[in-house]
C-alpha cells in the first residue's frame, strides 16, 4: 500500500513536469544512479539551498563555498524573499574543503559601528533560500 501511493505521487509529479514514464528501472541499477545524481546536481547548482544552522559559541550558518559573493567592500550572500533577491553582509568564520561557517551579526561583521539602525543590509534569517549561483543574479532581480 506505502510503494502504490508512492508511485502513484510520483506518476503525478511527472505528469505536472510532462515527463514520460513508460520505462521502469530498479533504483539500484547503475544508469539509473548516474542519471539521478546528474538531474540532482543540475538542480542543487542552479536552485538554492536552505541554510543549516551550527551551533558553537557564535550563531553560524554553514553554506556551501559557491554561494559567497563579493559586492564592494562587502562580503555576503544572495537570497530569495517573496520571489525578489536580497544581498546580506556576512563573516566568514571557518571553512572546510566544501562549507563556509558565517555569522550575520552585525556586531560581527561590522564591530565599529555601533548604531545597527543606520545599516541599510537585509539580515539573512534562519532557514532563508540562498543562490548558489550567484554570478547570475544581482539584488533586486526577480527570482
Amino acid at each position: 500500500e506505502y510503494v502504490d501511493n508512492v508511485s502513484t505521487e510520483i506518476k503525478r509529479i511527472w505528469d505536472i513536469m510532462n515527463t514520460s514514464y513508460d520505462k521502469f528501472v530498479r533504483t539500484t541499477d547503475k544508469k539509473h544512479e548516474e542519471v539521478v545524481k546528474h538531474i540532482f546536481k543540475k538542480m542543487y547548482d542552479k536552485r538554492f539551498v536552505n541554510v543549516q544552522m551550527e551551533t558553537s559559541n557564535k550563531e553560524l550558518y554553514k553554506i556551501p563555498k559557491k554561494a559567497l559573493v563579493h559586492m564592494g567592500d562587502y562580503t555576503g550572500l544572495y537570497y530569495v524573499n517573496n520571489r525578489k533577491v536580497y544581498f546580506a553582509p556576512v563573516k566568514v568564520f571557518d571553512e572546510d574543503e566544501k562549507f563556509l561557517y558565517v555569522s550575520t551579526n552585525f556586531n560581527d561583521i561590522f564591530p565599529r559601528k555601533l548604531n545597527n539602525e543606520d545599516l541599510q543590509f537585509n539580515k539573512l534569517e534562519s532557514f532563508s533560500k540562498i543562490i548558489l549561483n550567484p554570478q547570475d543574479y544581482k539584488e533586486g532581480d526577480f527570482y
